[in-house]
Parts: C-alpha cells; structure tokens; sequence
C-alpha cells in the first residue's frame, strides 16, 4: 500500500507543480505585461490567450482532480494523521482555485471574446474586464502555487514506510 501511496503522491504532483508554474508565469510576467499594453492589443491578446487554455485546461483540470481524488482513496488508511489532513487541505486550494476560476473569470473571459477589438466602444468597460482579470488571477495564482507548495511539504515531511530488509522495523 506505502508504494502505491508514493506512486500516488508523484502523480498528482505533476499537474499540481504545472498548473503552479503556469500560474506562476502568469504571477511574473504575462499578467504585469497585459496590465500595460493598450486597450486594443490586450483584447487581441486576451482573446487568444483565452482561445487556447479553453482547449485544454477542462480537461487538464479534470485529470488533475481525478489524480487527487485517487491519491486521497489510497492515503485514505491514514486518514486519522495529519498527513491525510493536509492532503486534503491541498486538494482544497485547488478545488477552490477551479471554482474561482469557473465562477469569477470564465464570465469574464465571455466578455472579452465578444469583443470586437477593431471597434472597442466603450473603453471603460474593457478597462475594467482587464482590471477584473488582473484581480481575478491574482486570487488564482496564490490558490494554485500554495497548493503545490503545500503538497511538496506534505510529501517531503510525510513518513510513507518504504521497502524494508527482514529484522528493519517499519515507519509507522
């Protein structure tokens, strides 16, 4: 059970660290970078940037949550430590970084795609999608990198027993 715990807690860190690193970009360059570009070429941008993470992040997010899911039915044995807490505690930021993201930004991103950046009428309103983004993200970027933060922790402190050699006692 302890080897397919760890095999468990690989897996799911993998999407974890990238979704992290993707908001960790976003955190350090892309988002300051949109923030400052003028109205027309954020919309452009915008649109095709949300183009493409509409393609593949439901379904990036979908394995992600199945991998925690399966990772928590496997530390289930523990449930009783704080191991299993924290782990929990884990998968938490990321459900709640999904839910941000489904209820907070995706109406946001609707707007935008309906923008037609040639003929941006009312200039205000587009200035306060992309503030609206900017906060948005900013919730989303601590969400997800605490969440990877905190399941390396969880990881590198928990005592999974390992393989063990006859007449070695076993890390409870």
């Amino acid at each position: 059970m302890a080897r397919l715990q760890r095999l468990a807690l690989a897996l799911v860190l993998i999407p974890v660290g990238l979704l992290a690193g993707i908001h960790f970009m976003m955190l350090i360059g892309i988002i300051p970078a949109l923030q400052h570009l003028p109205l027309y070429t954020y919309v452009v941008t915008w649109q095709t940037l949300d183009y493409f993470m509409r393609l593949h992040m439901p379904a990036f997010s979908a394995v992600m949550m199945v991998l925690y899911l399966l990772t928590l039915i496997c530390c289930a044995n523990r449930w009783r430590t704080w191991f299993f807490w924290a782990l929990l505690g884990c998968f938490a930021l990321n459900v709640s970084e999904i839910a941000f993201t489904v209820t907070h930004q995706l109406p946001i991103n609707r707007a935008v795609q309906a923008l037609d950046p040639a003929h941006l009428v009312d200039i205000e309103r587009v200035q306060q999608l992309r503030e609206v983004s900017v906060h948005n993200f900013r919730v989303r970027e601590w969400l997800a990198i605490s969440s990877f933060v905190c399941l390396t922790l969880v990881v590198v402190m928990s005592k999974l027993p390992t393989k063990t050699t006859p007449g070695t006692p076993i890390e409870k």
